[in-house]
């Protein structure tokens, strides 16, 4: 079976990373870090509140998008 793809069919997410927070550290510091948003943060964390996070909890880190060149996905 071959489908067409285009790029943005084609995103590969990267491996997922852990971060225990620290003292002083902000949803916004620690998302700059990683070049994320904090909205992206929070929805990795199912975090309704940006301001409630504390030392010592492990938030995940989610992947980042990666494309490939190819033009086309072979399945099969």
């Amino acid at each position: 079976l071959l489908l067409p793809a285009t790029g943005s069919d084609l995103r590969l997410m990267r491996d997922e990373e852990e971060y225990v927070v620290q003292a002083g550290d902000s949803l916004g510091v620690i998302a700059e870090a990683y070049d994320l948003s904090v909205t992206q943060l929070m929805q990795a964390n199912f975090l309704a509140n940006a301001n409630a996070i504390y030392p010592g909890q492990s938030l995940t880190i989610p992947g980042k998008l990666a494309t490939t060149t190819k033009t086309d996905l072979r399945i099969g």
